[in-house]
């Protein structure tokens, strides 16, 4: 009884861990769905842009609204650029973390086998006991009516 009173207790633990592993894993979810929200507005914007100013090719247009369009352009692709490294690493960090709470919910299943099992075999020991204990009276029935 003991040594499942220590698995149960390991259980908690481990279970505690994978609870830990699960808030993790939702907040790596969020970042990484915040950075691509952002990536994709801005890839939307660059894109905007881009097409703005192929439309305004055929129109006259002055140099300095050009210029200040390709810098901004310029600008966006250096952002969009750094966003998507961002996007990546926070994807790793999203990819470790479901990898983190995979493993922590194994951990916590093979300790909850082991108690499944650990009290299978305590039941077995019982009716073993109590089996034993029944064929005792019957034979001490047996031999009062017969002895």
């Amino acid at each position: 009884m003991n040594n499942i009173n220590t698995l149960i207790k390991i259980h908690q633990i481990r279970d505690n861990e994978k609870q830990e592993a699960q808030i993790a894993h939702a907040k790596s979810v969020e970042f990484f769905e915040n950075l691509a929200e952002k990536l994709y507005t801005l890839l939307k914007k660059k894109e905007k842009l881009e097409s703005e100013l192929s439309l305004k090719g055929s129109q006259a247009i002055t140099i300095g609204e050009i210029q200040s369009k390709s810098t901004y352009l310029d600008r966006l692709i250096e952002q969009a650029l750094l966003l998507q490294n961002e996007v990546n690493n926070a994807r790793n960090i999203m990819e470790e973390a479901r990898t983190n709470l995979t493993d922590a919910h194994i951990e916590a299943r093979k300790i909850e086998k082991m108690i499944e099992l650990r009290k299978e075999e305590m039941q077995i020991q019982l009716n073993k006991i109590e089996n034993n204990l029944m064929d005792e009276i019957s034979i001490q029935q047996f031999m009062a009516k017969n002895g």
